[in-house]
């Protein structure tokens, strides 16, 4: 019965499933075994050297790594649940324009951010993000009067000002997700509150939300882990990489400079085998959390 339901009669449905799984093996699964047989070993390119948990005691030991450890989990405290607010009320807006067309050139001018070359949307920004007279952001609060920043320049804002970037590039993919679960809600149950009287914000809140909560479910755990797994905008923004002071070295461009950089290959597949635990015990957690808490 169990071969029945896992293993496809047809025989085009079997070649498919053994080349899908094939390819998930040799792309992803071997690579990650590897990482962690990796962290075992002193390496450098094709050489290896087995030192059994020592990268693992260094770790532990590496004020680095724990200070890479926190500004990840700021920067994702910082842009996943602002994405998450914020393209929830732009996908209700969105979704109240009754004009078809009008609607989907919305949803298509929010999205594009998404789909442009991160490393595009970095540079923009960081042309943005200027401390001096050049950058447009700072020109536009002189303009209007209120102070300006040097921005990635100094250890308070750097952080905030990736932020941002991370904010406004995910809040259009975001959208499109919710946009598409308003619309699986049935009419119906809108039509019977507003002939109950209602109003807007009371069918929001009592009936949107509580049924979108699959769809917030499914889009806070991919920001969340979306967010831990930065990298990109460090390396094209910030003036030393990683800095100010260490304040944007995420865990990701750690494991990035101590394998390219300081060539402790070893070491850091260790840093990404312990992330890669932490990643997927936080996954697991919030999808059995909110599975729970929301029944879906």
């Amino acid at each position: 019965m169990i071969a029945e339901r896992w293993w496809p009669k047809d025989g085009l449905a079997r070649a498919v499933l053994l080349l899908t799984l094939l390819f998930m093996v040799v792309v992803i699964w071997l690579p990650i075994a590897d990482t962690f047989w990796l962290s075992l070993h002193d390496a450098f390119f094709l050489k290896r050297e087995w030192t059994g948990l020592s990268n693992y005691q260094q770790l532990w030991a590496d004020t680095g790594f724990w200070k890479s450890l926190r500004v990840s989990f700021v920067y994702a405290l910082m842009v996943a649940p602002a994405t998450v607010i914020l393209s929830l009320l732009l996908a209700v807006l969105v979704n109240a324009v009754k004009n078809v067309p009008l609607r989907s050139a919305l949803m298509g001018f929010y999205f594009f951010a998404f789909i442009v070359p991160l490393v595009a949307v970095a540079i923009f920004w960081l042309f943005l993000l200027q401390p001096n007279e050049i950058g447009l952001l700072n020109n536009l609060l002189a303009w209007i009067g209120l102070p300006t920043s040097t921005w990635l320049r100094h250890s308070s804002t750097a952080l905030l000002s990736l932020a941002i970037v991370g904010v406004w590039r995910h809040i259009g993919y975001a959208m499109v997700l919710f946009v598409a679960g308003i619309q699986a809600i049935p009419e119906v149950f809108q039509e019977a509150a507003a002939i109950d009287g209602a109003n807007v914000w009371q069918r929001l809140w009592h009936i949107t939300i509580p049924l979108l909560m699959p769809t917030t479910a499914f889009v806070t755990i991919i920001m969340t882990l979306s967010s831990l797994m930065m990298f990109t905008e460090v390396f094209v923004m910030t003036n030393p990489k990683g800095g100010p002071n260490g304040e944007t070295t995420t865990v990701v461009f750690n494991i990035y400079e101590q394998a390219f950089m300081n060539h402790k290959e070893g070491y850091a597949s260790a840093i990404a085998a312990v992330f890669f635990v932490v990643i997927v015990a936080i996954g697991y957690v919030q999808f059995r959390y909110l599975r729970a808490r929301f029944e879906y």
